[in-house]
């Protein structure tokens, strides 16, 4: 047992080591493992790559040629050989956390540290552990039946392209949501049993048998989830979670003062502006938007009709104890830049062939500028180079300044004190 825990070590050391550093690192710059709760951040998916990068590696080596029958021939079991794949990687996904756990009280800033508890230290280590341990099991599942690192990406794509044809398939006959299907356990239970089965009947046996062996266990455990999908219970319990669940979204603005928030039930939105500092809210018309920003304490949201570039400005504010909403029209979902005057009673909107100004008092607009979308015609019959704007700017809270494209100059336009 002691030269196969040798030998893994010896074939795996570099990924068992990547996924430690990636763990520590992530944990201490605070984008994985988190020290006040279970719940990862994003980053925790790089060491979560590097757990099923080793897990993949598993098995490669013993089905190249005829290395599992000489492994067999030294009087090794394949009870002893499944637990020296399976002791590197399930010791480092419990070894990997805690370090990490260590560098989240060396790095975190000192103002966190009374946050810091040894449950919350330690329920975001086992929620790292439990993750990258299941990584690298579902790894080291998929490396039993190809061999190298390619053929267990590929298993691993097979089983993957299997359960969305099954989740797409049920969902276009009878409606059943990808959220409510057992496809995903299906899946993770089929590898520990067919890597059991394949380590215990099928190692030495050639890669078509393998491949055989595992699909048929792939699709005897894809029948027996369709057939709990089906079930009444399962159809009535699925129902009873997801009936009714409300999802809240929110957006702050950088001042802080104000936060959009936008509740959908049932494939209904309903959106709210609230005033942080007083504790109100007030229904918002920012459901459904295409696109939506704040700039300063101002929130834009564009909508549009399916398939079209412009659609209509939307700018939710909160003056003077009121909240108002103001519409403007004509704008391009993906070209238009937005910048606020100095006094903020101004908004222009700068694309790429004209400059226009929104009043956010009155809601008035006004076209300063438009170039002609057709090149001119110079001199000699000469045609000029289609050109656009680049570069604009608020000068002062009246006055617009922007270089002209054609004659390369500065130019300044004063805005007039009442829009039409």
């Amino acid at each position: 047992m002691t030269r196969l825990l040798w030998k893994e070590w010896h074939e795996r050391w570099l990924w068992l080591a990547l996924w430690t550093a990636a763990m520590v690192i992530t944990a201490a710059l605070g984008i994985s493992q988190s020290g006040l709760g279970a719940e990862p951040a994003d980053g925790f998916l790089l060491p979560l790559a590097f757990a099923l990068i080793a897990g993949l590696g598993g098995y490669g080596s013993e089905l190249k040629g005829e290395r599992a029958t000489f492994l067999y021939s030294r009087n090794v079991s394949w009870k002893a050989l499944l637990l020296a794949k399976l002791l590197p990687g399930l010791a480092t996904a419990v070894i990997a956390p805690a370090l990490g756990a260590l560098a989240i009280l060396a790095f975190i800033p000192p103002e966190y540290h009374r946050l810091l508890t040894p449950g919350s230290l330690a329920a975001g280590a086992a929620a790292m552990a439990g993750l990258s341990g299941a990584g690298f099991l579902l790894g080291l599942g998929c490396s039993i039946i190809l061999p190298g690192l390619a053929g267990s990406m590929l298993v691993m794509l097979m089983g993957y392209a299997a359960a969305f044809f099954y989740g797409y398939l049920l969902y276009e006959a009878i409606g059943i949501s990808s959220s409510e299907l057992s496809l995903l356990p299906a899946f993770l239970l089929t590898l520990p049993i067919a890597m059991v089965i394949i380590a215990r009947f099928g190692i030495t046996l050639s890669n078509g048998d393998r491949l055989r062996r595992f699909l048929l266990v792939l699709l005897g455990v894809f029948l027996i989830g369709m057939a709990i999908d089906l079930s009444p219970p399962f159809r009535a319990f699925a129902h009873s979670q997801t009936h009714d669940k409300t999802y809240i979204t929110s957006s702050v603005s950088p001042s802080g003062r104000y936060a959009i928030i936008t509740e959908s039930t049932e494939g209904k939105n309903a959106a709210f502006f609230v005033d942080l500092r007083r504790g109100k809210r007030y229904p918002a018309t920012s459901a459904g938007a295409d696109t939506a920003s704040w700039l300063n304490d101002n929130y834009l949201c564009i909508e549009s009709r399916s398939g079209q570039l412009q659609g209509t400005l939307k700018v939710i504010r909160y003056a003077e104890g009121e909240l108002r909403t103001l519409t403007f029209n004509g704008v391009d979902i993906y070209s238009t830049r937005y910048l606020l005057s100095p006094d903020a009673r101004r908004l222009l909107l700068a694309k790429w062939d004209d400059l226009t100004v929104c009043n956010l008092e009155t809601g008035a607009q006004q076209t300063l500028l438009h170039i002609p979308r057709k090149p001119r015609t110079l001199h000699r019959g000469k045609t000029e180079r289609t050109t656009s704007l680049a570069d604009y700017w608020w000068q002062s809270k009246d006055v617009i300044g922007y270089l002209d494209p054609f004659t390369k100059k500065r130019v300044l336009v004063t805005v007039p004190l009442s829009e039409p």
